[in-house]
């Protein structure tokens, strides 16, 4: 029996069964009682056309998917990223990696005017008018909307803390989900 929080649909082909939730969210359930939910992907080569096309539905819906493991329906907007870039390389077990998708929830604006819960999500997905950053926020300056960003690697000359400004900002998203490909010998 499906739970309220999700109806039936399904591909066209009829060859898997898709669960639409509430916000939008699409998910395959498993045998083992877990599912997996769809999240739009984007690649290296749509950073571009997502700065322009982010509030873009049909923009959005052409993008390939990416799949996470999820142990209830999750609500909000979620999307997933092919991190570009060692900034946030330091090499620890703490690094993002170029390669690396990351799936991050999307803060609403509204709750911008807030202080972000920094001490609940450690990285943060910035859609800002100069590129698609991944971040640590040091500081969240309410009063004048500013933000300080910091990335793990430690050459500062080539990745310097930075202050940006919200009102430059178009989504902001905690990241939640980390794929990572290994490589076996």
């Amino acid at each position: 029996m499906l739970s309220p929080e999700v109806e039936e649909i399904g591909y066209p082909d009829g060859s898997e069964t898709i669960l639409l939730g509430k916000t939008g969210n699409e998910f395959i359930d498993t045998e083992k009682g877990n599912s997996f939910m769809l999240v739009p992907l984007v690649e290296y080569y749509a950073y571009g056309g997502y700065l322009s096309g982010w509030s873009d539905p049909d923009f959005v819906e052409d993008l390939p998917k990416h799949m996470i493991s999820v142990d209830v329906y999750n609500k909000g907007v979620y999307r997933a990223f092919r991190v570009r870039g060692e900034s946030m390389n330091d090499g620890s077990l703490e690094s993002i990696i170029e390669g690396d998708i990351i799936t991050g929830r999307i803060i609403e604006k509204v709750l911008w005017e807030s202080r972000f819960h920094l001490h609940s999500y450690k990285y943060f997905i910035i859609v800002h008018k100069d590129g698609i950053l991944v971040k640590n926020i040091k500081d969240h300056r309410v009063d004048d909307g500013r933000l300080v960003v910091s990335s793990l690697n430690p050459d500062k000359s080539l990745y310097p803390d930075q202050e940006i400004y919200l009102s430059d900002v178009y989504e902001m998203m905690n990241v939640v989900d980390l794929y990572r490909k290994t490589k076996f010998l």
